[in-house]
């Protein structure tokens, strides 16, 4: 199967009346109109276009005649322009690159290794997730903790390291699981940097091929990083909310305020 990637491109603006030059997406300039990101900041002006939004209610039209002046100021939006459609085709070719070469890992096909038929991943339970810690503490499984487990789960693979790990958790655990666990096992909490899961993370994220070289610290933050969003995830934050309301609205009215 082939397919294609689409390469988002820029273009080069010059706003006469205030004398300044911008970057804008290329598919909010027409016809010497621009529509332009209306929001306060420039920090999150300059998230929307690279995010490429689309001309709509969050953006505003403005007069952008072409610059007449010639010299410095064209050659200087010339090469920004062309460096950051340069720089935007190679991010994308790059993230590109990176799925396929999660895919295939080190050979021509992708893996078809699976997980132990024992265990039904992601583990949904504390106690699934205790069985599957015995299973792979014993020494008897270390083998095949080594050849099916890690080569089965750096197949998830992702783009960056970040994704590689967070895939990897997430194809093991489910977030109501997750949600009992952080790294280092306060709060009543299970300590990841204790369980034996770590170890097998840390193999898995080194054996897939875009994050061979990946550092402990590096990895180590992102699992934190996705522990501490659980809460957040399916639904969490909507559940938190909720309870937050109906406390609120559970609160006894002290007396004379009605």
């Amino acid at each position: 199967m082939m397919s294609t990637v689409q390469i988002k491109k820029f273009c080069g603006v010059v706003f006469t009346e205030e004398n300044t030059v911008n970057l804008v997406a290329s598919n909010c300039y027409v016809d010497g109109k621009c529509w332009w990101p209306n929001y306060a900041t420039d920090d999150k002006i300059s998230k929307a276009i690279r995010r490429f939004e689309e001309p709509g209610p969050g953006l505003k039209r403005r007069t952008s005649p072409e610059n007449e002046n010639g010299g410095k100021k064209t050659a200087e939006l010339h090469g920004l322009l062309l460096l950051e459609n340069i720089k935007q085709q190679v991010n994308q070719l790059a993230g590109t690159l990176n799925i396929l070469m999660a895919k295939v890992g080190s050979g021509l096909h992708a893996p078809t290794y699976e997980m132990p038929e024992e265990f039904q991943f992601p583990l949904d339970s504390d106690g699934e997730l205790e069985r599957f810690e015995e299973w792979l503490r014993n020494p008897l499984n270390e083998r095949m903790k080594t050849d099916l487990v890690t080569t089965s789960l750096s197949s998830v693979g992702g783009v960056d390291t970040k994704r590689v790990v967070w895939n990897i958790l997430a194809r093991m655990i489910t977030c109501t699981v997750a949600r009992r666990i952080n790294w280092k096992g306060v709060n009543g909490k299970r300590a990841f940097s204790k369980m034996a899961m770590k170890i097998v993370l840390f193999r898995a994220v080194r054996k897939c091929a875009i994050t061979s070289a990946g550092m402990d610290a590096d990895i180590s933050q992102h699992t934190i990083r996705w522990f501490n969003l659980a809460s957040d995830r399916e639904g969490g934050r909507q559940e938190r909310q909720e309870r937050r309301r109906q406390s609120q609205d559970t609160l006894p009215v002290p007396d004379g305020q009605y």
